[in-house]
Formats: C-alpha cells, sequence, structure tokens
C-alpha cells in the first residue's frame, strides 16, 4: 500500500519512542524551532542594517543554534569550540565576548547544532555534532558550560571513527516534558536516527531510517511536530529529498529538488499562508536557488522559485568554505562526496516568517537576501560585498503545469547593464568597493534569526565572524 502522506489531516497520535515507552512531542512555540520564531517579530523585512559584529572562533564559524526563549545565542566553529553569546546586549554593547566557551574533546571541528531547552527554571541544552561521529550534549548553567556527554548517538561509548561517521545535520524536537527533547541524528553512512536522551546508554535509538546511497547523503534537515502530523524532511547531496511521517517511521515521498546535479544544502518548513493550507518546505540549493514544494501533494510539486545570480567562487571563498565543510564519505557512499562541488555558490541557511510572507537566504557568495515573491519590487540585498551596479528583482507566475499542481511563482536577481561607458574615476571606486568587501564580508555558512532584544539576524562566516543586522 502507498505510503500515507505526513501532511493529511488526522487526530493528533503519541509519538512511540521504542516498545516500551512512548512520548508526546511539544509543539515550536507558533513556529518552528531554530529558524525562525513569532516572538515579538513582526512580520517585516530586515532593512540590512549592521548593529554588530566580532570574531567568534580562530577559523570558520560553521554553525549556528538559538535557545528556545531566545535569550542565548551558541555558535560553533572549525577550531572545535563552542561559544554563548547572551541576545539582549548584541544591539547595544560595542564589545562581545562569550559568557561560556567549550571546547569539543579532541578538538574535531563543529559541523552542526542544534538547542533545546531554555524554559522557565530549566536550563539551556545544547547538542553537537563533529567529524568524529561524536555526540556532545552540552548543558548551560549558571557556572557556563558542562559537558554532560560525549558518546555515540545510541549513547554508547564515544569513538572517534573516520569521516564515514561524521555527523552531518542535527535538528531537536521537544517533548512535553519540560527540557527534554528527541534529536534527530543524520550521519554520512546515509542513517538518520532519532535519539531519546531519556533512554539509557545504548538504548537511545527511538527509530532508524535509511537514506538509498543512490540519492545521496543527508545534509540538512527540516522537522515539524506540531499538529495534526510530526514530519521530517532531509535534502540530500544529490538533490533529493525525502519526507518521512514521524508518527509512523514511513517515508511518504520523495522528489528531485534541485537541477542537475546540484546538492541541497539547507531546508526550512513554512506553514501555510492561509487557514487550512499545506504547509511547504523551501530547500536551498548548491546552484545558489531556494526552491518551494506544496507538501499537501503526495508528489510535492515545486511552487516557488527564487533564482540569485550566478557568480564564480573565488579561490578565497572555495578555501575558507572547505576548511568548514564535512569531509568525503567513503567513496562507495556518495560518488561527488559530501561538499558541494567548486563551481558554484549554495544557499547555506534560510529563513521566514512563520507566514512565509517573505524569505530571507544566506550563501557562500557572502550575500544575505529578502525576497518578497508577492511584491518583487520590494526584494532586496541585505547585506553582501556590494556590486559596481546594484542588482534588481523581476518575478513572474508560471501556469500550472497541470490539475491538482500550484502555478509556480518565479522570482529572479537580475543585475542591469549600465546606462552609460563607467569613467576610470567610476573604476578605482568600484575596485577599492571590491576590495573593502572582500575581507568584510567572506561566505556565509549559517544564520538564525532572534527576537530578543528585537527582531534581528546573525549570521556566521567563513572567517569566523558573526554579524548581527536588523
Amino acid at each position: 500500500a502507498p505510503a500515507r502522506s505526513a501532511c493529511a489531516s488526522s487526530p493528533v497520535s503519541p509519538f512511540t519512542i521504542n516498545s516500551a515507552s512512548s512520548a508526546t512531542l511539544r509543539p515550536p512555540p507558533a513556529a518552528f524551532q531554530g529558524r525562525y520564531c513569532s516572538l515579538g517579530w513582526r512580520p517585516r523585512t530586515p532593512q540590512g542594517l549592521l548593529v554588530a559584529q566580532w570574531r567568534a572562533h580562530t577559523g570558520p564559524a560553521t554553525a549556528l543554534a538559538i535557545s528556545r526563549d531566545h535569550s542565548v545565542l551558541a555558535s560553533g566553529g572549525a577550531d572545535g569550540v563552542v561559544r554563548l553569546w547572551p541576545t539582549a546586549g548584541l544591539r547595544r554593547e560595542m564589545v562581545h565576548s562569550a559568557a561560556a566557551a567549550k571546547a569539543l574533546d579532541g578538538g574535531q571541528p563543529v559541523i552542526c547544532l542544534a538547542a533545546w531547552g531554555g524554559t522557565v527554571g530549566g536550563a539551556h541544552r545544547l547538542a553537537a555534532g563533529g567529524r568524529g561521529g561524536s555526540l556532545h550534549l552540552l548543558e548551560v548553567g549558571q557556572g557556563g558550560i558542562s559537558a554532560t556527554s560525549s558518546t555515540a548517538p545510541d549513547g554508547g561509548p564515544a569513538v572517534e571513527g573516520g569521516s564515514q561517521d561524521a555527523l552531518l545535520a542535527l535538528s531537536a524536537l521537544e517533548l512535553a516534558v519540560a527540557g527534554e527533547a528527541l534529536l534527530v541524528v543524520a550521519d554520512a553512512r546515509g542513517r538518520i536516527r532519532g535519539v531519546d536522551l531519556r533512554a539509557p546508554p545504548g538504548q537511545r535509538i527511538a527509530w532508524d531510517l535509511r537514506v538509498d546511497p543512490h540519492l545521496g547523503l543527508p545534509r540538512c534537515l527540516a522537522a515539524h511536530a506540531a499538529a495534526p502530523a510530526c514530519w521530517l524532511a532531509a535534502g540530500t547531496t544529490r538533490g533529493h529529498c525525502l519526507l518521512w511521517d514521524l508518527r509512523f517511521a514511513v517515508r511518504a515521498a520523495s522528489w528531485c529538488a534541485a537541477p542537475g546535479e546540484a546538492a541541497v544544502s539547507s531546508l526550512l518548513p513554512v506553514a501555510g499562508g492561509r487557514p487550512g493550507a499545506a504547509p511547504m518546505v523551501l530547500a536551498g540549493t548548491s546552484a545558489n536557488e531556494v526552491r518551494g514544494f506544496d507538501l499537501g501533494n503526495p508528489d510535492p510539486p515545486l511552487c516557488l522559485r527564487l533564482g540569485a545570480r550566478d557568480s564564480p567562487r573565488t579561490a578565497e571563498s572555495s578555501s575558507c568554505e572547505s576548511a568548514a565543510a564535512a569531509p568525503a564519505p567513503a567513496p562507495q557512499a556518495d560518488g561527488p562526496g559530501v561538499g558541494f562541488g567548486p563551481a558554484r555558490h549554495r544557499v547555506s541557511a534560510l529563513v521566514s516568517p512563520p507566514d512565509g510572507s517573505f524569505v530571507v537566504s544566506a550563501g557562500t557568495d557572502g550575500y544575505v537576501r529578502c525576497w518578497d515573491p508577492a511584491a518583487p519590487e520590494q526584494s532586496h540585498v541585505v547585506a553582501g560585498p556590494g556590486a559596481d551596479v546594484p542588482p534588481v528583482f523581476q518575478g513572474t507566475t508560471v501556469p500550472s503545469a497541470g490539475r491538482g499542481t500550484p502555478p509556480v511563482i518565479e522570482l529572479w536577481e537580475v543585475v542591469p547593464q549600465p546606462s552609460r561607458r563607467p569613467t576610470a574615476a567610476h573604476h578605482r571606486a568600484a575596485a577599492q568597493r571590491a576590495s573593502e568587501a572582500v575581507a568584510h564580508h567572506p561566505a556565509v555558512l549559517d544564520m538564525v534569526f532572534t527576537s530578543v532584544p528585537h527582531g534581528m539576524l546573525a549570521t556566521a562566516a567563513a572567517d569566523g565572524s558573526i554579524k548581527v543586522f536588523v
């Protein structure tokens, strides 16, 4: 029988952890945890005002996570250190120092981070994944960061494996029990596992999902635990998206989400913009595009396409990103490896308000862009190296390809041709701006939204810096 759609309307059922226990997942606060939150965020587009920046890591800053109450920003870097930054002072303070820092065992570079907890009276908790395959669990209290454990995902002893054991992506689904979470862990062996931290060591695996090798490796995750369904989407290094219904641990859909040989480099779930509308998942690709898919259909159709202008990667951006990227797995697991290829830039992170009225994307080309599909002329570059000629955004709607499929909204970033021949002085000024921009706007590797004290975007860059924009 065909798998049941994860988005079909059905009563909420308890989430089965294993044969002996069950738990109820806690819905995020009016939105999806980690990438956006409606708490204090009025749906307005960011204007690109830089309010804070500092050097957070000695190597590339590879991952960001925000606590449930948005009071703590966590960053992880290729230097193998996790640092915490209070968000309350990001906008008003001139000098920023980490409230706490913790080096991972063995100094392995941080590839992914997840945060949960932070409820009233509860501690903030973090999970960090690195190249060795160990899952590092950290707790944040009054005295700073304490490492509660460094284990294999199943809770067994930590064994530093090779690159084929690297943890590639993390996501936290909070349980109804305060301070507890179910971790979703993807690794370079093609496994996506649910980790119940309440279970005894060796028995923590709630489910073990496998990605077929010909589809690539799971590189990014998007999980949604609110009613009526609990579902998980994964994007792979070979451009596929897979959707699972977590209530039954069955795969509900699989489709090609990226053009050509591009990889899916980031995912973001977005609620339907109107009552009763099906949710949508946004997929950022290594072709510098964002594609949106309607999950109300068993075969999710393309309904949104956002295309950034193509710019070749420089040697500097390629070397910075390669220092932060996950290692290549064994050849039999994935031919091109877990990287994203040297030719084009990728969309590294996505942020959107709960209604999906606009989308903010960050990429390895150093740009942060705000897309408004309903009003293309309102789309703009939030931050980036700059250009001789500012880009413009042009939108169009492609009619539906068939019955039951929505029209495709397309929005493209275009650089217009200059109206007159530039002068020598103009060339010198443009070259000066470009030289300053390369040092100031390196590849953006991750991005999150924080609503404390005001709505702000925080980006992590390949030069180890964190920048905050409003």
